[in-house]
C-alpha cells in the first residue's frame, strides 16, 4: 500500500512536506504574515463569486471553484510578504551558496553513517 505522500507526489507531480509537531510557536509569524492575507483573499473571492453565481451543485464543481479561488488568492500574495514572514519566523536558510544565489549542496560522503545499515552482530540479537 502506498503512503499518502507517495500517492500525492506521484499523481500530482509535487513534493509533499509534513510540518512536524511542536513548530506552531516558531511558525506563528509566518502564519500571521502570509496565511491571514491568503485566507482573506480566499474569503473575498468566494463571496464575490457567490454574489453573482449559484452555489455549486456537485463536488467536482466545488473542487474546480475552490481550486480557482486558491490559485487566484495565492497569486495575489506579494512575494516580499512571504520573504518577510520567513525572516520574522526565523526560518531563514543559511549555508554556502553558488554564484547565482542558490544553495550549494555537496554529494553525501560514503563515510557518513546514515543509520540505515544494521551491524550483523546487532541483527542476530
Amino acid at each position: 500500500m502506498s503512503s499518502v505522500r507517495t500517492e500525492l507526489e506521484d499523481s500530482l507531480s509535487t513534493e509533499v512536506e509534513f510540518i512536524p509537531p511542536g513548530i506552531t510557536g516558531l511558525s506563528q509569524p509566518m502564519d500571521v504574515a502570509v496565511m491571514r492575507t491568503f485566507k482573506m483573499h480566499c474569503r473575498s473571492l468566494y463571496v464575490k463569486y457567490h454574489l453573482t453565481h449559484d452555489f455549486c451543485s456537485s463536488a467536482a464543481e466545488r473542487r474546480r471553484l475552490i481550486t480557482a479561488i486558491v490559485v487566484t488568492a495565492w497569486s495575489q500574495i506579494d512575494p516580499s510578504v512571504i520573504r518577510k514572514g520567513f525572516i520574522k519566523a526565523g526560518l531563514v536558510p543559511v549555508g554556502p551558496r553558488e554564484k547565482d544565489g542558490s544553495f550549494r549542496i555537496d554529494a553525501p560522503s560514503k563515510d557518513i553513517d546514515t543509520g540505515d545499515e544494521v551491524d550483523e552482530d546487532e541483527e542476530s540479537n
